[in-house]
Formats: C-alpha cells, sequence, structure tokens
C-alpha cells in the first residue's frame, strides 16, 4: 500500500493528531519541532488546513477548527 501514500497528506494527518491531543493551542515552531520537520513545510501545511477550516489561526498560534470538530462529531454518530 506504501505505493498509494500521499506524503504531505500523511503530514496532514499527523499533524491533526497533534492538534487532538494537544491542551493549548501550537506555533508552527512547536508543530515542526514535534513532528520534525522544516518550519516552513509545517508553516504551509498549516496555512493549507485552516483554509479548509480544519484548523483556525490566532496570531502565531494554531488550534482546532469548525470544520474538524464537525467531522469528530459526525464519526461518533
Amino acid at each position: 500500500m506504501e505505493q498509494y501514500r500521499i506524503p504531505s497528506l500523511a503530514r496532514a494527518c499527523e499533524m491533526l493528531e497533534l492538534f487532538a491531543e494537544a491542551e493549548v493551542p501550537l506555533s508552527s515552531s512547536e508543530v515542526a519541532r514535534r513532528l520534525r520537520i522544516p518550519r516552513t513545510t509545517a508553516l504551509r501545511i498549516l496555512m493549507t488546513l485552516c483554509e479548509q477550516g480544519l484548523l483556525s489561526r490566532s496570531g502565531n498560534d494554531f488550534e482546532p477548527g469548525g470544520a474538524l470538530f464537525r467531522l469528530g462529531i459526525s464519526a461518533q454518530l
């Protein structure tokens, strides 16, 4: 199944898991440090997730967005 893996999508999923476990908003630097990826890569993925509503941004920090909450609720139904 490795041939069907999309690395950037996998990173985005790892980020969403990170936010699901975090109790506080995280900066792009903190996300990059925890996932051991370049900060610019982290920022690009974070901004894409914000555009999709999965994360929201407040200053330099990111936190779960409305679309992520809706997905979580849908998964519980």
